[in-house]
């Protein structure tokens, strides 16, 4: 298909009748944006630095006959991959060579719950919550910014990002520091 596509993973499990016991395990998702086949290549994004290219059967979330499907607003969707690859809860499958996975990026808030207790000018420790999924991170303000809500972020692990996105920031007690929005990778 020509438009990108984006769905991230919720969960991932296997078939539970015995005609599916041998084949790859389904992957339950949420269609966030764009247009897609039945039997689409995809790559797999995030929690490895290369993205995995397979190609997706969707089960459920589509019609029965070939025609490209629509998403309308945040649609289920469970789908398989053609073979076994390594999987996991907050993955986004994509158009291939439409998202890349980052450790770092710079971000500006829009609010925040708990500014009293946040040290603006220290670097910290935290955690990311940003499609379903939580990274441990460390943060510190942007060098040469003259506003406090310009960060940067770097998290332990790789995940599909993209400037837009919308992520949630926590401190080590789990409060929700701030929200704000991915500037640049």
């Amino acid at each position: 298909m020509s438009d990108d596509f984006l769905i991230t993973v919720r969960k991932v499990s296997p078939g539970i009748f015995s005609f599916y016991r041998d084949k790859p395990p389904f992957i339950h998702g949420t269609v966030k944006e764009g247009t897609f086949a039945r039997d689409e290549l995809v790559e797999l994004v995030g929690f490895r630095q290369s993205p995995i290219l397979a190609r997706m059967h969707v089960i459920l979330g589509l019609s029965t006959t070939n025609s490209p499907f629509q998403t309308a607003r945040r649609r289920n969707l469970m789908a398989r991959l053609d073979d076994y690859y390594p999987v996991q809860v907050g993955m986004v499958i994509a158009s291939p060579n439409s998202i890349k996975a980052h450790r770092v990026f710079e971000c500006s808030f829009d609010y925040g719950c708990h500014f009293d207790d946040v040290d603006f000018t220290m670097s910290q420790s935290g955690t990311v919550d940003i499609h379903n999924v939580s990274v441990s991170c460390y943060f510190e303000p942007k060098s040469g910014s003259v506003s406090s809500m310009d960060w940067v972020v770097e998290l332990d692990e790789w995940i599909a990002l993209a400037v837009g996105w919308r992520f949630h920031l926590l401190d080590e007690a789990r409060r929700v520091i701030g929200a704000g929005e991915v500037t640049r990778v």
